[in-house]
C-alpha cells in the first residue's frame, strides 16, 4: 500500500480542494440514497420511501451473507484478511456496513442505477441526466477507490459488486411489476410527453398520458 494515502485528512477542503471529491466518493452510497429518497418530498409521492425500504432489505441481506463468508475465511493467514488489515485508513471513511465494506459503494450505486433507470428503459422514456449521473458516480468510485487508493482488492471484486447490484435492482423492479405496484417505481418525472403504465391484470395495463407534464387522460391496454 502506498504510504502517502495513509494520512489524508478529508476534512481539509481549503488546502486540498480535491478532498471534496474524495469525501463525496467515499460517502457516495449515503448521498445517492438520500437524493433518491428526497425525491418523495420533491414530487410528493412514496417512491423514495419504497426505494429506501428495499435498499435497507438488500443491504441487510448482503451484509448477512458477507458475514457468513467472512466466518468461513476467518483464518488470520487468509490472503483476503491480510489484504483487508493493510488497507489505508481512508478506506474506512464512510463505512456503513460491518461486512463487505470494500465493494459496498459499488453495490449501492449499481443497485440504484437499475432500480431508478430500468423502469425508464422499459417505458422508453429515459432521463439521461439521471442515467449519465449514476454512471459517472460508478466510474468515479472505481477511479478513486480502486485505482487511486486500492480500497477494492481487484477487478473481480469490482465486477462482482457491480453485477450483484445490477441483478438485485432488476429483481426488485420486476418484483414490483409482478405485484402490480409499478406506479411506485421511478419514471422520467420531468418528461413533457410520455405514457406511464402500470399493470392492472395479467395482460392489461393502465397508462396515464402526459402532455407538457400534465396528465391528459388514461387508457387501458
Amino acid at each position: 500500500m502506498a504510504d502517502i494515502n495513509q494520512n489524508i485528512d478529508l476534512s481539509d477542503f481549503t488546502s486540498n480542494p480535491i478532498n471534496v471529491l474524495y469525501f463525496l466518493v467515499f460517502n457516495a452510497s449515503l448521498f445517492i440514497s438520500f437524493i433518491v429518497f428526497s425525491s418523495s418530498v420533491v414530487f410528493q409521492n412514496l417512491k423514495g420511501f419504497i426505494y429506501l425500504f428495499f435498499l435497507i432489505i438488500v443491504v441487510s441481506l448482503r451484509n448477512f451473507f458477507s458475514g457468513n463468508n467472512s466466518k468461513d475465511n476467518s483464518d488470520i493467514n487468509n490472503p483476503y484478511k491480510i489484504w483487508e488489515s493493510n488497507l489505508p485508513k481512508i478506506c474506512n471513511t464512510g463505512r456503513f456496513v460491518k461486512n463487505g465494506n470494500p465493494g459496498f459503494n459499488l453495490f449501492v450505486i449499481a443497485y440504484t442505477f437499475m432500480y431508478v433507470c430500468l423502469p425508464m428503459m422499459i417505458n422508453r422514456d429515459i432521463n439521461y441526466l439521471v442515467f449519465s449521473s449514476l454512471l459517472l458516480c460508478l466510474g468515479t468510485d472505481i477511479g478513486v477507490r480502486y485505482v487511486k487508493f486500492k480500497c477494492v482488492r481487484d477487478t473481480r471484486q469490482v465486477m462482482t459488486n457491480i453485477f450483484n447490484g445490477f441483478v438485485t435492482g432488476i429483481i426488485i423492479v420486476f418484483l414490483m411489476y409482478s405485484m402490480g405496484a409499478s406506479q411506485y417505481l421511478f419514471f422520467n418525472e420531468l418528461s413533457s410527453n410520455s405514457d406511464i403504465c402500470k399493470t392492472v391484470g395479467k395482460k392489461k395495463f393502465k397508462c396515464s398520458i402526459l402532455n407538457n407534464g400534465q396528465v391528459v387522460g388514461t387508457v387501458i391496454k
